[in-house]
């Protein structure tokens, strides 16, 4: 039988999240209840914790629902190199995973850590902070994202570019657009161009799609103003255009929806696990999400369904 879920996310961990009358919740692969839905909000298992909201105030539970950190904090993310940064009334601060203090961060406002280092504001001007608490990215941008393959991207003069850890410059701000890279790629576009930058700042493909997404798997979906299709890297289109609706690749199949049937593709286009629900996802340790009105559910890669 279907469980009456609102909404499942992806797995991770052996854990999927589930919504059900609006309180979160979390299965395991075989689709039964580990933690019964009890929680306002939920943040991503990391390190062994989640974070998770009961009447307004967040704490940790581990796998189990177990409350290993108590609920104290109005604000909490993830764990991430053995800190969680969480906010208080008197502000904002990093935690260990027995809840005590390593550090404040007197008059800023903090994220999660990547890379070990932190996106953090202070005085309307954002920087980064390391793991011992120091400023290690000076606050003089307009807005920054977390690091990813060393890189982190900001915002100058209302213009997109890139940062190294050491807070140098290492692509120059001149981007109307600029995503984090994957896989040594992102996406990027200023007046003149469009397309996908290397970690030099080379746009070593240009363009002329109406939508392009980021490479995932070494594909990328793009579209014409019509259906979808996907290249590879040197721009050539390895999956032709005609699929309504596309997703990213994971685990080597992406979600294609043809004249309103799901399906997955394989990257040489090879149509497999052809269902009738109204949406698919991407795979994740061996399991995707589909919906069927209302009902959701997860389908392993011969095509069978979780719940029966």
């Amino acid at each position: 039988m279907v469980p009456e879920f609102e909404y499942v996310g992806d797995f991770s961990h052996g854990m999927a999240d589930v919504l059900r009358r609006g309180l979160w919740g979390s299965i395991d692969r075989f689709g039964k209840i580990q933690i019964e839905p009890q929680f306002e909000a939920v943040r991503p298992m990391e390190e062994g914790l989640i974070a998770c909201c009961s009447d307004g105030i967040w704490g940790f539970v581990d796998w189990s629902g177990q409350s290993i950190i108590p609920s104290a904090f109005e604000e909490a993310y993830s764990f991430a190199e053995g800190l969680a940064v969480v906010g208080t009334s008197a502000g904002w601060l990093a935690i260990d995973h027995q809840g005590k203090p390593r550090w404040d961060f007197d008059g800023m406002e903090l994220t999660s850590f990547s890379e070990g280092l932190a996106p953090a504001c202070k005085s309307g001007r954002w920087g980064f902070v390391d793991t011992k608490g120091r400023e290690a990215v000076p606050f003089r941008y307009e807005g920054v994202d977390w690091f990813s393959e060393g890189l982190a991207r900001v915002t100058i003069d209302a213009k997109m570019g890139y940062i190294d850890r050491q807070g140098s410059i290492a692509i120059v701000p001149k981007y109307d657009y600029a995503a984090p890279f994957e896989m040594g790629i992102a996406r990027a576009e200023t007046a003149e161009s469009r397309g996908y930058i290397d970690s030099s700042g080379l746009m070593f493909l240009e363009s002329s799609a109406t939508e392009f997404r980021p490479f995932s798997e070494g594909l990328a979906a793009f579209a014409n103003g019509g259906p979808y299709g996907f290249m590879d890297s040197r721009g050539c289109v390895v999956i032709g255009e005609e699929f309504d609706a596309v997703g990213s690749f994971n685990e080597g199949l992406a979600s294609v929806s043809l004249d309103g049937r799901w399906m997955f593709v394989d990257p040489m286009g090879h149509r497999l696990l052809e269902m009738d629900v109204d949406e698919a996802y991407e795979f994740y340790e061996g399991l995707a999400r589909v919906r069927k009105g209302t009902n959701w559910n997860y389908v392993d890669r011969r095509g069978r369904s979780l719940w029966t």
